[in-house]
Parts: structure tokens; C-alpha cells; sequence
């Protein structure tokens, strides 16, 4: 059971820079900031979409390299790509949640 008000993804996080991916299940919008991420360029760096009510629940995949991320919501039922220029040491990922969320996550690293 999910009672969550919002939830935020952090991608290539360090102490001071990261990629945040937020969703608010009541207004069923997925928001996308690139504002913590160094980025000095003038950009737009904050991008929001709707996805299909269900009931609070989400289904995300991300992909991401170096410096860009797809997301794809609800098996594609909508999709966004993004560039982003954190240092390149930044590497952390953390997920914030207010309220409680149930999660299930799968984490692949891809190695050439």
C-alpha cells in the first residue's frame, strides 16, 4: 500500500550536485530538474509530464550514461530523454520519499 505524497529520485548525486526525477501521485505528474547538476549553460532545467492515474502507483524504467538519462514510465506509455552535466565523479543514487512507498528495484550495470 503506497501513502506517499511525493517521491524523488537522485541520480549521479554527490554532496552538492545531482539529476532529481520526482513524481506526485495526485496530480500524476513525473518532474524532471536538472537544477542541482552544475549545469552553468542556459538551460531549461526543470521539465514536467503527466502519466496515467494508477492509483498512485508508477512504473519506471531509467536509463542512464555518463551524461544523459531516458525515462520511460509506465512501459512507455510516455518517455523523456535528458542531458545533464554533474562531474563525472558523482555517482550516487538515492531515493527520498514523503510518506511511505513500497519499492522494487532492479539495478543493471552495463560494461563494453
Amino acid at each position: 500500500m503506497n501513502s506517499y505524497r511525493r517521491f524523488d529520485i537522485r541520480l549521479a548525486a554527490d554532496e552538492k550536485h545531482y539529476f532529481q526525477i520526482s513524481y506526485d501521485p495526485y496530480n500524476n505528474v513525473v518532474t524532471v530538474d536538472r537544477f542541482h547538476t552544475g549545469c552553468t549553460k542556459d538551460v531549461l532545467h526543470s521539465r514536467s509530464f503527466t502519466v496515467a492515474d494508477r492509483a498512485g502507483e508508477l512504473k519506471l524504467r531509467i536509463v542512464m550514461d555518463r551524461q544523459s538519462v531516458e525515462i520511460f514510465a509506465n512501459d512507455g506509455e510516455d518517455a523523456a530523454t535528458f542531458v545533464f552535466f554533474t562531474p563525472l565523479s558523482a555517482d550516487g543514487i538515492s531515493f527520498h520519499v514523503d510518506g511511505e512507498a513500497n519499492l522494487a528495484i532492479e539495478k543493471y550495470d552495463l560494461t563494453i
